[in-house]
């Protein structure tokens, strides 16, 4: 596509076309404005919300508690999790789906936050208006929060 990117989805398996908008170099540089366009809402306002481990554990120990999805392999899981949360491998999310609270608030998360950022963008194009990725996930929650998580 001239003038533009084309994305691929893995969890899809769909491709897309995305124009480039006017200011390509400040587009390019303003992740925040780059991951509302990816994710296809087209309103700037609009944006995927990213939290990081520290402002996590901050709202954990205020008790304002989102739901925690993890959305790693069982086997993951059982090494290292973030206490209360729920394992929904990424491979079977699609089918649980319609088991979760499309009103709740979620904050997914993954070994390193790849796998997160997947599952967080298809739960917001399903109607789950609000759902963040854990940034770096629970390896990031390891180094930065609590070290008594294992890492692997």
């Amino acid at each position: 596509m001239a003038g533009g990117w084309v994305l691929y989805d893995a969890l899809t398996q769909r491709w897309r076309e995305v124009a480039r908008p006017r200011n390509a170099a400040r587009a390019m540089c303003d992740e925040a404005a780059l991951t509302a366009r990816v994710a296809g809402s087209g309103d700037e306002t609009e944006m995927s919300q990213d939290t990081n481990p520290t402002a996590l554990a901050a709202r954990l120990a205020k008790g304002d508690a989102p739901v925690l999805l993890d959305v790693r392999e069982p086997w993951e899981h059982t090494i290292a999790a973030l206490p209360g949360s729920m394992l929904v491998p990424l491979g079977t999310l699609q089918q649980r789906t319609g088991a979760l609270d499309a009103n709740a608030e979620y904050v997914v998360y993954c070994h390193h936050g790849g796998r997160s950022a997947m599952a967080a963008q298809w739960l917001r194009s399903q109607g789950f208006a609000r759902v963040a990725n854990l940034e770096g996930g629970i390896d990031a929650w390891s180094l930065e929060v609590d070290a008594s998580v294992p890492r692997y």
